[in-house]
């Protein structure tokens, strides 16, 4: 009689890991899905760094040439 409630306990407490497992499973898909979107915004942001420092620099070395033309 122990054997058997024991058994049943045991298969009680594996149904509810498997589910638990499920909804893990769920939730860690959604946050890569997440992430994903964030390293796509990321990208961008990185480009739009590099085209600004990109613009700042040749406006520097624009005005290096301008100031030592005049002279």
């Amino acid at each position: 009689m122990k054997d058997i409630y024991q058994d049943k306990a045991q298969d009680r407490r594996l149904e509810e890991l498997e589910n638990h497992w499920a909804v893990l499973n769920d939730e860690f898909g959604k946050i890569k899905d997440a992430m994903q979107i964030v390293k796509t915004n990321q990208e961008w942001m990185m480009k739009f760094f590099w085209i600004i420092a990109g613009t700042t620099i040749s406006t520097l070395v624009s005005s290096v040439l301008i100031l030592l033309m005049k002279k």
